[in-house]
């Protein structure tokens, strides 16, 4: 499908193939691929305030991107430096407009925009190298009867689901195709509100609490008719 076609594109370091105007992609896509069109076409005017404003734009999302919990902290770093040189690169072109300003201003605009691409891969690699894991676990814990263990695996697996959420949105934002971002994150938000609302955690503990008085149920019956001398 289209959904995992897009995950699948940036897991691999790529931004998916753009489209047209009802094709636009993820936001972040979306500025980086608008200032790389200004930047081709910039010219003589390459440091004008709009290049400036619109560079900015792009280092303020690349900056949220970086800060989120499922960025690698390695990964952080080289955002946050490709952040500084691109910066640093649109002053230089501010002070001195010439072809080799405007040339090392694309090449970190591009170096930035590699970094984010693998930010999401990274994000995608992680959330999902082992997506039935958590639940496995959890659904075992309930039919061994163990609450503790459910109790503990529960949040586990919440926690899954919202890194799942976080990795499908990231690829999103960096992904150039409109329709695929479109699926995934209407699976993502989908995903987001049913892992509270189907209460699966609180299912695995009442399976538990059963099996519990089950097998208390079952000791006193046998109790009880050994007191009576039934058996």
């Amino acid at each position: 499908s289209q959904a995992v076609d897009t995950i699948s594109e940036v897991a691999q370091g790529r931004s998916a193939g753009g489209g047209g105007a009802s094709d636009e992609g993820g936001e972040l896509a979306r500025q980086l691929g608008e200032l790389e069109a200004r930047l081709s076409l910039a010219g003589e005017q390459a440091g004008d305030q709009g290049l400036e404003e619109q560079l900015e734009a792009c280092i303020g999302g690349a900056a949220l991107l970086a800060d989120l919990p499922g960025t690698r902290e390695e990964r952080r770093e080289r955002i946050v430096e490709a952040c500084s040189a691109v910066r640093e690169a649109m002053q230089q072109l501010v002070v001195e407009s010439s072809p080799a300003s405007l040339d090392r201003l694309g090449q970190g605009h591009r170096a930035l925009a590699r970094q984010l691409r693998r930010a999401a891969a990274d994000g995608v690699s992680d959330a999902f190298l082992d997506t039935g894991g958590p639940l496995e676990a959890l659904v075992g814990a309930a039919v061994k009867g163990d609450e503790v263990a459910v109790e503990a695996q529960g949040r586990v697996f919440s926690q899954h689901c919202c890194s799942l959420v976080e990795a499908s949105l990231q690829a999103c934002t960096v992904s150039g195709q409109g329709e695929g971002g479109r699926m995934v994150r209407c699976a993502a938000t989908q995903l987001e509100s049913l892992c509270p609302q189907v209460e699966l955690v609180l299912v695995a503990r009442l399976v538990a609490r059963c099996e519990v008085l089950v097998v208390a149920s079952l000791v006193l019956v046998a109790k009880m008719v050994l007191v009576a001398g039934l058996v």
